[in-house]
């Protein structure tokens, strides 16, 4: 749904979500047998193309908790290197 542009993408702040892939086969599953390879195999045979990312940025609407703030400055830290990658490679194209 995030690669269609005529839709929008909100961010609820604050509002968390959980979801158990499978009723939590790989939730529980140990690293060394986590079924990844499975997961990735059927995605790519349903949809026709490997799992990924979608370089869209969200409107986001809402605010964020000061109990949450710790988590947001993490997901920050992880992911700006991320989206600098994507902002250069879309520059390229131009």
């Amino acid at each position: 749904m995030l690669a269609l542009p005529n839709i929008d993408y909100v961010l609820l702040l604050s509002k968390g979500t959980f979801h158990q892939v499978h009723g939590g086969v790989a939730t529980n599953a140990p690293l060394d047998r986590h079924p990844w390879t499975e997961f990735s195999a059927e995605f790519k045979r349903i949809r026709g193309r490997d799992f990924g990312r979608v370089p869209r940025r969200p409107i986001m609407f809402g605010c964020i908790r000061p109990e949450a703030q710790h988590i947001v400055a993490a997901s920050w830290t992880a992911g700006s290197e991320w989206w600098q990658e994507q902002l250069e490679q879309q520059a390229l194209k131009r």
